[in-house]
């Protein structure tokens, strides 16, 4: 009940991503749970997604 599966998640946050999925992970920070995509920009440059697994939204993006 803590978080959503991971396809609902990818349907909310797919077209937000825009960009190729190459990793996921799912793990707890600062007491919620968190789904981190690594996904790869058009340009070639690798982004870190952070999207609270709770409600689908995306928390922040890193450059990696």
């Amino acid at each position: 009940g803590e978080a959503l599966p991971l396809v609902d998640i990818l349907a909310k946050v797919r077209r937000e991503l825009g960009s190729e999925i190459v990793a996921v992970s799912f793990e707890r920070k600062h007491d919620r749970w968190l789904y981190e995509f690594k996904v790869v920009e058009p340009g070639g440059r690798l982004v870190e997604v952070y999207v609270d697994a709770a409600t689908g939204r995306v928390l922040k993006r890193e450059a990696d």
